[in-house]
């Protein structure tokens, strides 16, 4: 990730009739801020993880999903699972770039933590993202708690040029020198999807990994309701969406 620009948007309401007015902002309601967590200036803020001198870097959404030029990987709580969402998140000590958050419900704790990194050290090499989740029984009585990880590849769109809710724009190819760029594929309705092993698999390739233990219970939910009928090897499962899913590993 290169240069994300920050715009400011001024909305105008512009009514039938002779006169306009301007639309003023409104103030957001002041609860969004807890006394338990630090405060936070944005409503929707974003954060980067990288690797340092490296060319890519990872958006760390308002929602604490993380978003790449090639798809986000969202985070469940629940049964069944609602999108986790925490708007506040810190460093670790501080000042380390390891991005962190938490947040409660139903009295366990969920407590995320995210950096990235190269696998060989060197700045140009690929760039993989690490989360490690720790879940938290807060109460006296036993629980269970479930987490579950998906993919898509984009979220909701209320902009007209077409790019996520407080996303990027991918991919882009500098025009010169100094320019916006950012690494990254467009949509390709005719991906295949699948699990295999440890891996959820996108064309092949490996788009994200999980662990085998607790065992976990892997899940295609798509947006549409049609899928082709499964094709693949034997210890393969894949399906092609006719337009979009969202792919999830659940822990129990």
């Amino acid at each position: 990730m290169k240069n994300i620009p920050l715009l400011a948007f001024i909305l105008l309401s512009l009514h039938h009739g002779v006169q306009s007015d301007i639309l003023h902002a409104q103030m957001l309601n002041p609860s969004i801020d807890r006394e338990d967590e630090p405060f936070c200036y944005f409503s929707q803020p974003t954060d980067v993880i990288g690797d340092m001198d490296g060319r890519e870097a990872t958006l760390v959404t308002p929602e604490g999903y993380l978003y790449t030029g090639f798809g986000e990987l969202m985070f469940f709580t629940g049964a069944p699972p609602e999108p986790l969402r925490q708007r506040v998140k810190t460093l670790l000590r501080g000042y380390l770039p390891v991005v962190e958050y938490k947040l409660d419900r139903d009295g366990i704790r969920y407590a995320v933590s995210m950096f990235a990194a190269t696998i060989d050290g060197k700045a140009e090499s690929p760039l993989v993202n690490f989360v490690r989740v720790k879940i938290q029984n807060r109460t006296k009585e036993q629980r269970t708690a479930f987490f579950a990880a998906g993919v898509r590849f984009q979220n909701d769109v209320n902009t007209p040029g077409g790019v996520g809710d407080n996303r990027f724009r991918r991919p882009v190819a500098a025009s010169h020198p100094g320019g916006y760029e950012q690494a990254g594929v467009a949509f390709n309705p005719d991906w295949e999807y699948g699990f295999f092993e440890n891996a959820f698999l996108r064309d092949g390739k490996v788009m994200y990994l999980f662990p085998t233990l607790p065992a976990p219970q892997q899940m295609m939910t798509l947006k549409a309701g049609y899928n082709e009928p499964a094709e693949g090897k034997a210890g393969l499962q894949f399906c092609r969406p006719r337009r979009w899913g969202l792919f999830n590993t659940g822990f129990r």
